[in-house]
């Protein structure tokens, strides 16, 4: 009953009690390790339940609305943390871009950032479907406000035409979304980030 209320299977404990294969501390040390990486599972699978749940309490935003993209969110959320230690790998030696990259873990950035993802979905789905210059206005703006937010964006839009780094990230970026949402996207960062640039270009030739 003991062995059982730590969490090892019938089996386990069968095999511990028949031939001891390890002393009782280094049993419980084992089995503390195992507890921990569970726990850690748990809730990181808390938090995208959370996250979620957080959308849905977010006035003007219809559960139907939600529903229909909602397996989108979830799957971002689910792989937000394996793709930011992707980022920070491939990025270790871009100091000044490793500190944006460390708002990333920031739980109120989150929040900010969870919202403005949802309102460009929602505001791309229209412009798909309107093709109009309010939609397109729509778009531009929350692109501007996820640009304020976090600025870095650009470098990871890069990291589209690097066929090294996604030979060794691809499954932690194979994202479940709908292709022309994301093609819509890629587009209307570039053309974005593109204008901005020139932009630059150009106060810098005053």
């Amino acid at each position: 009953m003991i062995l059982k209320h730590f969490g090892l299977s019938l089996n386990e404990i069968k095999e511990q009690i028949t031939n001891q294969k390890l002393k009782n501390r280094e049993l419980l040390l084992m089995q503390k390790q195992l507890i921990e990486k569970k726990q850690a599972e748990l809730n990181d699978k808390l938090e995208v339940i959370t996250r979620m749940e957080r959308l849905y309490n977010i006035e003007g935003i219809s559960e139907e609305e939600l529903n229909e993209f909602a397996f989108i969110m979830l799957d971002l959320f689910r792989r937000e943390k394996s793709q930011i230690q992707a980022w920070e790998e491939h990025f270790i030696a871009d100091k000044e871009l490793m500190k944006d990259i460390k708002m990333l873990h920031d739980p109120e950035y989150k929040e900010k950032m969870d919202r403005e993802i949802w309102n460009l979905i929602q505001a791309i789905r229209n412009a798909i479907q309107y093709n109009d210059s309010p939609s397109r206005k729509k778009v531009r703006e929350i692109l501007n406000e996820m640009d304020n937010i976090f600025p870095a964006s650009r470098n990871f839009l890069n990291l589209i035409d690097d066929d090294h780094f996604f030979a060794k990230y691809n499954d932690e970026f194979n994202n479940y979304f709908p292709e022309n949402i994301a093609s819509y996207i890629y587009k209307e960062l570039k053309t974005y980030y593109d204008d901005k640039e020139n932009s630059k270009g150009k106060d810098n030739n005053k």
